[in-house]
């Protein structure tokens, strides 16, 4: 596969694409909801975990 193949993947037939291109775009969506997944989640809840820690400090 020449790089001037790479620009004619159309995602309306993703199904037909080469096995390494088909892994790498998987890659990368499991890497963006992931990604996601950590920003719009957990790390709020980290934060809300480090004040409850702060106030149980306190409250010994």
């Amino acid at each position: 596969m020449d790089m001037s193949s790479l620009t004619e993947l159309d995602f309306a037939e993703s199904g037909e694409w080469p096995l390494p291109i088909k892994m790498i775009a998987i890659l990368l969506l499991c890497a963006l909801v992931w990604g996601g997944g950590y920003y719009y989640i957990i790390k709020d809840k980290q934060t809300e975990l480090a004040s409850l820690e702060q106030k149980e400090v306190q409250l010994k």
